[in-house]
């Protein structure tokens, strides 16, 4: 993909894409399985479990957000993991077991570009409630113009519409957003099936299949060709 002028929209993953776990916050979801006695062995299977996940009725507040969530771990912390329980054990991690999170090195300064060049930036991620707050803790929701979780959005990514509600909260469409993550499936396959086109963030040593891809966030900068807006002089 060559630099594409007609990006107006960069929407980014936020976990391990612009943000991870500050020192000492790392293993929060471990420690939430471990206490309704699930082996944290099984976290990878859990959350491919949660991809794709809808939850519209829960979803219809935070209180009522709440209560899935809580509701979920006592079940699972009574009954074991179940077939019904096993897909919702993650976003009630999500929810009730989170860790303060610090940007990546080189993402302030990005999207502080992004935003001076023009583009609007959303962060579209499977996360709680409280995504905006966690941004805010961490410097970076002054610098986003939109924000989608999958808790608020009522479905989890990679289903297609979580990305179109971020389309239409940036007033962009699909042919002007360029998405940025981690994931193959929710960063790069999903976000195609909604039309966008999608940079694969590759921070693990297994092959990507991605047509496009990076390894440091930095190189973002070559799929925009924005040119700075000048500054209007008073006369």
């Amino acid at each position: 993909m060559a630099a594409h002028a007609d990006v107006r929209l960069t929407i980014f993953d936020a976990f391990n894409t612009i943000v991870l776990p500050r020192a000492g916050q790392h293993g929060t979801f471990a420690t939430g399985l471990q206490r309704r006695g699930v082996p944290p062995s099984t976290l990878p299977e859990l959350q491919r479990l949660s991809e794709g996940l809808v939850h519209r009725d829960p979803s219809a507040s935070r209180s009522s957000y709440l209560a899935w969530c809580a509701n979920t771990l006592d079940e699972v912390a009574a009954l074991g993991v179940t077939t019904g329980s096993a897909p919702l054990i993650v976003p009630a991690l999500e929810q009730l077991h989170p860790g303060r999170m610090a940007p990546l090195p080189g993402v302030m300064e990005l999207l502080a570009e992004l935003r001076d060049r023009g583009v609007k930036v959303a962060v579209c991620s499977n996360w709680s409630w409280d995504l905006e707050d966690d941004l805010a803790d961490c410097g970076l929701l002054d610098m986003v113009d939109v924000v989608v979780s999958s808790a608020r959005a009522g479905l989890r990514k990679p289903q297609p519409e979580i990305y179109r509600r971020v389309l239409a909260a940036a007033g962009a469409t699909s042919q002007s957003a360029l998405f940025v993550g981690d994931s193959l499936a929710a960063d790069v396959l999903g976000p195609a099936s909604a039309g966008i086109r999608a940079v694969h963030l590759v921070r693990s040593h297994r092959p990507s299949t991605a047509r496009f891809q990076i390894k440091d966030i930095a190189d973002v900068r070559q799929f925009t060709a924005v040119p700075r807006q000048r500054r209007r002089r008073d006369h």
